[in-house]
């Protein structure tokens, strides 16, 4: 079988009990960290000191000489590697500055710390070349030696912020030999030992909890890793037709039922959208769904995940710039985020039934392309202008969703990478939130906070519907004014949400790449955003 989740290739994570007393064992590296002592001092140009957890006091020496060297600051995100100087057992020493005071004080709040500490680490470790390091996880939380978080959330949070720095999409440089021959391939992973993290405390409950919290955190990743990849395929490779292979693979690996709807299939479900969008394209569309069954079924609540997978996007006839059109290999990242979470889902075991979704094509100019001014028909049954074929995915969205509410779920979530006006609105610090039900709309803001990605709220006010309103069908796919852009896009796809529906839409095109200000996302690459999210939500449910 093909080779599609790299995970493996990169991490192995876990956690372990430490002796009190030496004999500790034998790393490459150990790892600790200090804050800054807050604690004025005597003369107004004197250093500041370095706070250390009350354990490690045998890092004391090392940590004084690195201070009256200027080497290091104890300031967040800061690391020196001490190489030859092991204290207790290992070859090198990291020293990490946390930047929080003696109660963990941080505004970034204390799990989101700890994921961008783990990050920190993983830049420095991996760029030293270092492959084996202990983390002593005690010094990241409070030098007084209380958790600011349980056991588990912190073991999580920074587990899951190394192994998301420690990603890499190398496969199809030359000197990896992974590019083209699937046996080349699975030479060269076994050849390629991976990144080895153990997550150690001398207590004994805490290392249960950073054990749970590991298990849950290589399950993020490999969703989210899996989200990456399918995000970072270039187009040639990651077709409507390959995405549908891979999400049989994905089924059969990972405990999954996977159901392909073919391009004829397609047209006879009447979804003429998506039939539409894929007909300039010599690669015909997909609508593909997984489907994650938990073990007590009968009485689970069911959520759908609803993806937009355009697999590139040239805008078709309103053909796009040219200018980092290459991008455009990521409009499928909506459908990406949906794929890698339901994947993280299934490793967990969660007691809800999930349904993904993912409308999958390729808006392209050929000769058999949609132009402005045709009019398509829905599988709802409404008609739609085509004003302009670069808003074509909420074209195939809309066809996508109505599918979904045939399943009856009781909440549907759809993400994608819609507009660019969203990028305008909000920045690129969080996705747009648009939705129908303000309790479930509340739900998905809880998610986004404990996960990490965040969301803003967007309002959907009927009149945002006014210049979607058609002369010749039920509405056109684009209007006329620039202004509240994301907001009209909502608003189409809400066009074909039935009512007592309940829905969510993510207008992720702000954050989905180019998310490299936060030390754990590629900084051009895709980000992965929505896995942790749509998992957190789901376990809301």
């Amino acid at each position: 079988m093909k080779q599609d989740v790299n995970v493996g290739k990169f991490l192995n994570i876990s956690a372990q009990k430490l002796p009190k007393a030496p004999p500790y064992g034998k790393a490459q590296c150990e790892v600790v960290a200090v804050a800054p002592d807050a604690k004025p001092k005597a003369k107004d140009d004197a250093k500041p000191g370095l706070v250390l957890h009350k354990d490690f006091k045998d890092f004391r020496p090392l940590l004084d000489r690195l201070n009256a060297s200027s080497e290091f600051s104890p300031k967040a995100g800061s690391a020196c590697l001490a190489r030859f100087n092991g204290v207790r057992g290992a070859d090198h020493v990291l020293v990490v500055g946390t930047g929080v005071d003696k109660d963990g004080i941080n505004q970034l709040g204390s799990v989101e710390r700890l994921r961008r500490l783990g990050a920190t680490v993983a830049h420095k470790l991996i760029g030293e070349k270092v492959k084996q390091a202990v983390v002593y996880l005690d010094t990241f939380l409070v030098p007084s030696g209380k958790l600011s978080v349980d056991a588990a959330t912190a073991a999580y949070a920074f587990a899951e912020g190394f192994g998301l720095a420690a990603y890499r999409f190398d496969k199809y440089f030359s000197k990896t030999k992974v590019a083209t021959k699937e046996a080349n391939a699975d030479k060269e992973h076994k050849k390629e030992s991976p990144f080895s993290l153990t997550l150690a405390s001398s207590e004994a409950g805490r290392v249960n909890g950073f054990a749970k919290g590991v298990e849950q955190a290589n399950a993020m990743l490999l969703g989210a890793y899996t989200c990456r990849d399918l995000s970072n395929e270039p187009s040639n490779e990651l077709h409507p037709t390959d995405f549908a292979d891979r999400a049989k693979r994905y089924a059969e690996t990972f405990g999954l039922k996977a159901t392909v709807l073919d391009e004829k299939q397609i047209i006879k479900e009447n979804m003429g959208l998506l039939a539409g969008v894929g007909q300039g394209s010599i690669r015909p569309p997909r609508l593909i769904m997984l489907e994650y069954t938990p073990k007590k079924a009968k009485t689970a609540k069911t959520i759908a995940f609803v993806g937009k997978g355009i697999t590139f996007d040239s805008g078709g006839i309103s053909i796009k710039p040219s200018a980092r059109m290459e991008d455009m290999k990521h409009d499928m990242s909506g459908a990406a985020a949906v794929v890698g979470a339901i994947v993280a889902a299934s490793q967990l075991k969660l007691g809800v039934r999930i349904v993904t979704i993912v409308a999958a094509a390729e808006n392209m100019p050929g000769g058999n392309a949609i132009c402005p001014g045709n009019i398509l028909n829905s599988r709802a049954g409404k008609t739609v202008e085509i004003t302009n074929t670069d808003a074509e995915g909420r074209l195939v969205l809309a066809d996508a969703l109505d599918y979904a509410q045939d399943l009856k779920p009781d909440y549907i979530i759809d993400l994608a990478t819609l507009t660019g006006a969203v990028s305008v609105t909000l920045g690129k610090s969080c996705s747009g939130l648009m939705g129908n039900d303000a309790g479930f709309n509340k739900m998905v803001s809880a998610a986004a906070k404990d996960s990490g990605e965040r969301v803003w709220e967007l309002p959907l006010y009927e009149e945002y519907f006014d210049d979607l309103k058609s002369e010749y069908a039920d509405m056109r796919n684009s209007g006329d004014t620039p202004s509240h852009g994301t907001a009209k896009g909502a608003m189409f796809l809400k066009q074909f949400i039935r009512k007592g529906t309940r829905w969510v839409h993510l207008d992720i095109a702000s954050v989905a790449w180019g998310m490299g200000f936060i030390p754990y996302n590629p900084k051009k690459a895709s980000s992965g955003y929505g896995v942790r999210l749509l998992v957190e939500l789901a376990k809301k449910i």
